[in-house]
């Protein structure tokens, strides 16, 4: 190497040093400013949904769903539910900064509901730099391992308080009172329901809701055969999950995982069940979201689901389109009949 090289080298070496140092500088005040600043800010009651990428489209675009995910705000409680595998870019289109939220939820380890967890916490704690929030499990997804040890709290900077649920165990997080719910599904989980000042707030995760059906030749139990086959000869439910009937007809806003009308009932709320679970209730407005690919493509039939469960329930029903923002005070309910 030439000595002109070589004292290039060295110069370059030296600026790179400096510059690196200057950066380095730069970062840590950032983050100690981030740090100082960023519970100071809180939005309004209100549930921001980040949407399904699948809208739009007349074919499948990818194998996988992108995004299931949505944010509670019930100040001081931020919490992101079921966050997908792009759930960063959802957020930020969405106007949601995630560094902001306090808490996530995973209701169960399939793919669609954890996979953007562990960046999410990241984005929490400052890319781990300090201990802070709560990451809530249900104990199937504690069990499972999705979610790393190095995400649930063993970072040795920081990292997120992990609690793990039980259905029917109340608890208290930052004012507001969280009980789990189960569900029944074959990634197991549990779904929620937060209350808070005369407000509560359902959501049930994917679940099964019908457990048998009358059809034209008689009555049929649903276990086993192909999760998504369509229930032609459906006349009326027979059996049905009664607890989940009885808590969820007990929150004012329901959010339902919904899967199908008549096909994926074995393993998801369908909105047969949907219709069945909301009549009676004192639920103000259901909102809709997931979706199996069968409602979506090659039509999208969401609009036309959402038209059958309020026709049939006679419960305020929409779809939880991308972005929607919704504001909760109009739904609390001062004066509580349970």
């Amino acid at each position: 190497m030439s000595s002109a090289s070589e004292n290039l080298a060295e110069r370059l070496d030296r600026e790179l040093r400096t510059r690196s140092q200057e950066a380095r500088h730069y970062l840590l005040t950032a983050f100690a400013e981030a740090a100082s600043t960023i519970d100071r800010l809180e939005e309004p009651p209100s549930i921001v949904f980040l949407g399904n990428p699948f809208e739009g489209h007349r074919e499948i675009p990818a194998l996988t769903r992108l995004a299931n995910g949505f944010v509670v705000y019930l100040p001081p409680l931020a919490l992101m539910v079921d966050p997908g595998p792009d759930i960063i870019s959802r957020s930020l289109t969405a106007g949601i900064q995630p560094a902001r939220l306090k808490a996530i939820f995973v209701s169960h380890s399939h793919i669609d509901h954890y996979a953007g967890a562990e960046a999410v916490i990241e984005e929490m704690c400052l890319l781990m730099m300090i201990r802070r929030g709560y990451l809530l499990l249900s104990a199937d997804t504690a069990r499972s391992g999705a979610i790393s040890a190095f995400h649930r709290g063993a970072a040795p900077r920081g990292g997120p308080t992990t609690m793990v649920l039980e259905p029917g165990k109340s608890f208290e997080l930052l004012g507001t009172v969280i009980t789990p719910v189960p569900a029944y599904h074959p990634g197991g989980g549990c779904g929620l329901i937060l209350e808070k000042d005369g407000l509560r707030i359902g959501y049930t995760s994917d679940t099964n809701y019908v457990v048998s059906y009358r059809g034209k030749d008689g009555v049929h139990q649903l276990s086993g055969g192909d999760p998504f086959q369509p229930l032609d000869d459906f006349e009326e439910i027979q059996e049905y999950r009664q607890d989940l009937k009885d808590r969820y007809s007990k929150v004012d806003v329901l959010i339902a995982n919904v899967g199908g009308h008549n096909s994926g009932v074995r393993d998801e709320l369908s909105s047969l069940g949907l219709a069945h679970l909301l009549r009676g209730s004192q639920v103000k407005l259901c909102l809709l979201t997931h979706f199996l690919r069968t409602l979506l493509v090659p039509e999208d039939l969401r609009d036309w689901v959402a038209r059958y469960v309020e026709a049939a329930s006679g419960v305020k029903t929409m779809v939880a389109c991308s972005c929607l923002r919704l504001d909760l005070a109009p739904y609390a309910n001062a004066e509580r009949r349970d």
